[in-house]
């Protein structure tokens, strides 16, 4: 059987990011097509998605997905894993991981079976906990995630900054949303998982894997799927976080009235 048999693993996975990637480059690489990515995530939305993302009754950094999103979560983690043993440094690790996650947010909602409605960011998590890639209760793994942690992803992001370069302030924009969920002393050592990886270990003896484990995987990255799912048509608000926000809700400076930023943060894309 030939590697590229469309019933070999390797065919498959060929075949879905051949559909994936063509899917995306036909409705955004282009002019008309960046530009939507530009207008869903306009500055309200981002205030939103910093509310919701960083809530105890949303996203909570990203590390909510660890019990709400289990199979997707230990995904991104693999990904991760890859990209922080073949950068050179963890600040390329993750720029790559930012990339990726953007463009498997927005590969999300293109791939879904037009019903005439948009998704919302609450039917948008209800996806991502109950996604299984051995496709159980009868759904179709709309996206393989093993075909994203390839460079195709940061290809494509980088052809759709060729065509809009203002691209690049939105996500930087979201990237300084996401350093809020950093240590000041740790960036990466003090992560969610890299704690929890950190107790296990402690708790089993198994002292050996400290100079063999990756640093935790930074889950505030998660911000990265959310903002590539909106630019990709999920439209924001949940429940607990109805959107657009009322201005007592939004999280402002009380002296400058601008949304409160981390002012230290570098482009990765």
């Amino acid at each position: 059987m030939h590697s590229n048999d469309s019933n070999s693993p390797s065919g498959r996975e060929s075949l879905v990011k051949d559909q994936v990637l063509s899917t995306l480059e036909a409705r955004f690489a282009n002019q008309d097509g960046v530009g939507l990515l530009m207008e869903r995530l306009h500055p309200e939305v981002l205030q939103w998605l910093d509310k919701h993302f960083f809530c105890e009754k949303g996203c909570q950094a990203g590390k909510a997905h660890v019990f709400n999103s289990p199979i997707f979560d230990a995904r991104i983690d693999l990904w991760w894993r890859m990209f922080i043993t073949e950068a050179q440094n963890p600040l390329q690790a993750r720029s790559r991981l930012g990339a990726t996650l953007f463009i498997a947010g927005l590969s999300i909602p293109a791939m879904q079976p037009s019903e005439g409605e948009e998704w919302s960011v609450q039917e948008l998590e209800d996806y991502l906990a109950s996604y299984n890639h051995l496709a159980a209760h009868g759904r179709k793994p709309e996206i393989d995630p093993e075909g994203f942690s390839s460079a195709w992803p940061r290809k494509l992001l980088a052809q759709l900054l060729q065509l809009c370069p203002s691209l690049q302030l939105t996500l930087h924009s979201v990237k300084r949303l996401g350093r809020q969920a950093c240590s000041s002393d740790s960036e990466m050592g003090n992560s969610f998982s890299g704690m929890v990886s950190m107790r296990m270990r402690q708790m089993m003896g198994d002292d050996d894997l400290d100079t063999q484990e990756p640093p935790g995987f930074p889950h505030e990255m998660w911000i990265y799927l959310y903002a590539g799912a909106i630019a990709g048509g999920v439209l924001p608000g949940t429940p607990d976080h109805p959107y657009p926000l009322s201005p007592a809700n939004s999280a402002v400076n009380s002296q400058t009235g601008w949304p409160q930023l981390d002012p230290q943060a570098e482009i990765p894309f």
